[in-house]
């Protein structure tokens, strides 16, 4: 079956992940509505929404974000980038997800793919391609546009752990409305 926007449509990789749904993408949005028995003019209006998903790290897979996506009826297509590159811009998907890695976003020497990444990200960014980036995935994208990243080399963090907002998040211009949801 067909996925993804036609020219737009990326590399076919041998661990892509087909999930079918009632979702259905637009350039910026998913848009997704109740469960109910898809009739043949549902299946033609519905055209899955398709995310690639930068794998940075074999060893740090997308977990529970292949469920949660997959329970939303979003294709996701997986690229270990280590082995096979990074997609160029007009390949990606309706949209990007860049995982973490066990290495740090100072690695680039022993990981030279990570300056790809880098440059990916501002693409993709640039194109509009609606973008997620975790762990490795958001110091990467933090670097690519000029932010600072300092790396802990002692212990660090691996895994969900709880976060708590800072006092001076009430009044950041991003945050302030999610801190006062709280």
């Amino acid at each position: 079956a067909a996925s993804g926007r036609g020219a737009r449509r990326g590399p076919a990789h041998p661990t892509t992940i087909r999930t079918p749904g009632l979702t259905s993408c637009h350039r910026g949005a998913a848009v997704t509505g109740p469960l109910r028995t898809a009739t043949t003019v549902d299946v033609m209006k519905y055209k899955p929404c398709t995310v690639t998903i930068l794998q940075l790290d074999t060893g740090v897979p997308i977990d529970r974000f292949g469920s949660w996506l997959a329970d939303q009826g979003v294709v996701t297509s997986i690229v270990p980038v280590a082995s096979v590159g990074v997609p160029k811009v007009g390949e990606l998907e309706d949209g990007l997800i860049v995982l973490g890695g066990r290495m740090s976003v100072t690695d680039g020497q022993q990981y030279p793919y990570l300056e790809s990444v880098r440059q990916r990200l501002r693409e993709a960014v640039a194109a509009g391609v609606p973008t997620l980036a975790i762990c490795l995935g958001h110091q990467l994208l933090a670097e690519a546009f000029g932010g600072q990243v300092a790396v802990e080399h002692e212990g660090g963090e691996e895994g969900a752990v709880e976060l708590r907002w800072l006092d001076a998040a009430a009044d950041d211009p991003v945050l302030a409305d999610a801190v006062s949801r709280r």
